[in-house]
């Protein structure tokens, strides 16, 4: 059977291969993207384009992949940039996730592979070598979900431990990433040299500790700079860094997690974070879906009017209150799931299975005096 790569797994490979492209292809299908073949050297992306649909290349300016010539596809593409074969082309697009060699690491097809330097492939995106991908307890990612989503644990250059978590939205040509922060609480607790002590605890004496030191955040690398605290001290660094990280000019905000494989039939669970999703998936129901945190957008909000039923389990915070405050006035098809355990608590499955479901009036009238007075 041919292998027909996806949009998403098309950009990845066009990314990992460190090749130019527009952010939109056009109502047909076809972005504009920097040529692949490895004798061409023109550096803009305005003379060739590949198909999403498809992964036909055609450049107008070499010939390569155009009528004519042998037809070229994004696995041609990735065999003449890195002198692979048909099938390490394919294995190399199935795993990649941006997976791939930087600009300066494309192969001259002239010289023979070093097998050992595939070794060395990187995200191109948020630089994360794929070598040291593992599997965690803390968070509850099951290898099964891991698979299905196509979901990579990552050890990286910017953060000591993050997972990277891909967000596909073929309608509206939406293909991400997040990385999300795993490790906080031990972390924390390494910090401070302590055992079991309550998280909300050591967070509320980690932030009075960050409110001594001038702390700068710039958006454009999503790097912290710290200009009072010793560059050595890595721990404290890593701490003060986002706890999720989306790619520059982020359009998650515009879909929900999953949403290409969720029926609209059926009662959709959602939850705030991508953190949670792999519990519920696992033990409660296939369609579940995160809403990326409570900055919910309209854009959000006309998805989730598609649903049948739409079953929200929000943070038992004032943030999550606040959220569940918004959809009341959004949304008719909502109920609330009426429990207080956090996604990382070992109860958190059971607990969900037993609680109730509120109409939003409710789950507010409830917890009022908790989190307004």
């Amino acid at each position: 059977m041919r292998f027909q790569p996806s949009t998403y797994q098309i950009i990845s490979t066009l990314n990992g291969l460190g090749l130019k492209h527009e952010d939109q292809p056009n109502s047909k299908g076809w972005l504009s993207i920097q040529c692949p073949n490895p004798s061409h050297f023109e550096q803009i992306h305005d003379n060739c384009s590949i198909n999403l649909n498809s992964g036909f290349i055609s450049c107008f300016s070499c010939g390569y992949g155009k009528k004519g010539s042998p037809a070229k596809t994004i696995i041609n593409a990735v065999m003449d940039r890195l002198n692979f074969s048909y099938r390490e082309a394919v294995q190399f697009i199935e795993q990649g996730l941006s997976c791939g060699v930087s600009n300066t690491q494309v192969i001259d097809p002239a010289k023979k592979v070093n097998k050992r330097k595939r070794a060395l492939y990187n995200f191109s995106m948020f630089d994360i070598n794929p070598d040291n991908f593992y599997y965690t307890k803390q968070r509850r990612f099951t290898e099964d979900f891991i698979k299905q989503f196509n979901i990579k644990h990552a050890v990286s250059n910017w953060f000591e431990d993050y997972l990277i978590i891909t967000i596909i939205d073929t309608e509206k040509c939406i293909n991400e990433y997040e990385g999300r922060k795993l490790k906080e609480y031990e972390t924390l607790c390494k910090f401070y040299e302590v055992n079991d002590v309550e998280y909300y605890k050591l967070k509320r004496n980690f932030e009075k500790l960050c409110e001594d030191h001038t702390i700068r955040l710039n958006r454009k690398d999503y790097k912290v700079y710290i200009d009072r605290t010793p560059s050595e001290d890595s721990i404290l660094t890593y701490l003060l860094k986002p706890k999720t990280l989306y790619i520059p000019n982020s359009r998650c905000q515009e879909t929900i997690w999953n949403i290409d494989n969720l029926d609209r039939d059926e009662a959709l669970w959602a939850c705030e974070g991508l953190g949670s999703v792999n519990r519920l998936w696992s033990n409660i129901s296939k369609n579940v879906t995160s809403i990326f945190g409570v900055s919910i957008t309209q854009q959000q909000i006309e998805y989730l009017k598609q649903f049948k039923q739409v079953i929200y389990i929000p943070d038992f915070d004032k943030a999550g209150f606040d959220s569940v405050k918004y959809l009341q006035t959004k949304l008719d098809n909502i109920f609330i799931c009426d429990i207080k355990s956090e996604d990382t608590d070992d109860n958190y499955v059971e607990d969900i299975k037993k609680a109730g479901l509120l109409k939003p009036a409710q789950y507010i009238s409830k917890y009022h005096l908790k989190f307004i007075l």
